[in-house]
């Protein structure tokens, strides 16, 4: 992870919101029809999982197999535009002055070029119908995305109340290649975007002040789409 903290030592103590992936648990909302239903770690029931799922066709979210380490698997229904949001519950990360808040994942998508996807910090939407909440336009959001699923370009982008700084990392996606991104945002000024331990850009417009939560979303191009994530962290000063 980049040292965020060499732009200042935390104020008072890091509040730190790390997911491995190494347990998984999918319950679709027929699952949890009762309440001696088990919850699991994502639900399509608000506050009963960990994370909230948002969904059109039935989509697969489990722990891989056969990969070395822990990695979440999330796999979207068949069709065009299927997709899968997952967004924690609890909207604690709100950038606000003198705050640092770091993002870090590692993720690897099957096929670039056919696959949407997002991941990074985001407002809790479950209102997307077409590509998903996040892919469809979220009011305000910080991180990673290819947004055309014909391409392998990673964009970034920190968007405040809809309006967006965006643009090519330089980077592109390989099949099946883990790929690691780093967000750091330093209070309401900057945000600094970094692939592969690389600083490839930093934002000084469209830096949001709201709530937000760790969010993932995967959307098809034309067929089932999947996206696998090694780690989803987020590390920042408390307010």
């Amino acid at each position: 992870m980049p040292n965020a903290w060499r732009y200042g030592q935390p104020t008072i103590s890091a509040i730190t919101d790390v997911d491995d992936f190494d347990r998984g648990g999918y319950c679709p909302d027929a699952a949890l029809a009762s309440e001696s239903d088990p919850a699991a770690m994502f639900s399509e029931v608000a506050d009963r999982g960990e994370w909230l799922v948002t969904r059109d066709a039935a989509p697969t979210v489990a722990i891989a197999d056969g990969e070395p380490g822990s990695w979440l698997s999330v796999t979207t229904g068949a069709s065009a535009d299927d997709f899968v949001s997952a967004q924690k519950n609890g909207s604690i990360w709100t950038p606000a002055a003198g705050r640092r808040i770091i993002i870090d994942a590692r993720i690897k998508i099957d096929d670039t070029d056919d696959t949407k996807w997002f991941i990074g910090l985001a407002v809790p939407d479950v209102t997307g119908t077409t590509l998903g909440p996040i892919l469809d336009g979220v009011t305000d959001s910080v991180g990673f995305r290819i947004l055309t699923g014909t391409d392998a370009n990673i964009q970034y982008v920190t968007e405040a109340s809809s309006t967006e700084t965006t643009g090519d990392t330089g980077y592109d996606l390989v099949d099946d290649t883990a790929i690691n991104l780093q967000a750091i945002i330093l209070g309401t000024e900057r945000v600094l975007f970094f692939v592969n331990g690389v600083n490839v850009f930093e934002a000084t417009t469209n830096i949001p002040t709201a709530a937000l939560t760790k969010t993932f979303e995967v959307s098809s191009t034309t067929a089932s789409s999947n996206l696998k994530i090694d780690y989803l962290n987020v590390v920042g000063d408390r307010p």
